[in-house]
C-alpha cells in the first residue's frame, strides 16, 4: 500500500474519531443533565425531611403541615425512582461511547505510526538508491579513467 492510501485512511479515521468525540460529548452532556436533576431531587428531598424534623422538634406539631411535607417527600421519592434508571442508562451509554471514542483515537494513532514508518521506509529506500547511483557513477568514472 502506498503512502497516499494510508493518508486517506487516516483522514477517514480522523473523521470517525471526531464524530465519536461529538457523540461522546453529547452523551456526557445528557448524563450530566440527568445526574444534576437527580442530585437536585435528592437535595429537595433532604430539605423536606429536614423541615419535617424541624417541625417535630419545635414542640407544636401541625399535623396537616407534616402530612403535606410527607406527601411532598413521597412525590420526590417517586420522581427519584423514575429518574434513577435513566441516569444509569445515560451513564452506561456515556461509558460505551467513551470506549468507542478511545478506540477511534487508537486507530488514528495506528495510521499515524504506519504513515511515519512508510515515510521512513521510503526515505531509507531513497538513500539506498542514491548510494547505488553514486556507486554506479564512481564505477563508470573509474572505468573511463582505466580505459584512457
Amino acid at each position: 500500500m502506498n503512502i497516499n492510501a494510508f493518508l486517506n485512511l487516516k483522514k477517514f479515521k480522523e473523521r470517525e474519531k471526531d464524530q465519536m468525540q461529538k457523540n461522546y460529548q453529547a452523551a456526557v452532556d445528557t448524563f450530566e443533565e440527568k445526574a444534576t436533576s437527580l442530585y437536585n431531587l435528592l437535595k429537595e428531598k433532604e430539605e423536606l425531611e429536614m423541615k419535617i424534623d424541624d417541625n417535630l422538634s419545635g414542640g407544636m406539631v401541625d399535623l396537616s403541615a407534616i402530612q403535606h411535607h410527607q406527601y411532598a417527600v413521597q412525590m420526590v421519592e417517586d420522581e427519584v425512582k423514575q429518574l434513577h434508571p435513566r441516569v444509569q442508562e445515560a451513564r452506561f451509554k456515556m461509558n460505551e461511547l467513551e470506549d468507542q471514542r478511545n478506540e477511534a483515537f487508537k486507530q488514528v494513532k495506528k495510521y499515524e505510526k504506519l504513515i511515519e514508518l512508510k515515510i521512513e521506509e521510503h526515505s531509507s529506500w531513497l538513500k539506498k538508491e542514491e548510494a547505488r547511483e553514486m556507486d554506479e557513477i564512481s564505477l563508470q568514472q573509474y572505468s573511463n579513467r582505466v580505459n584512457r
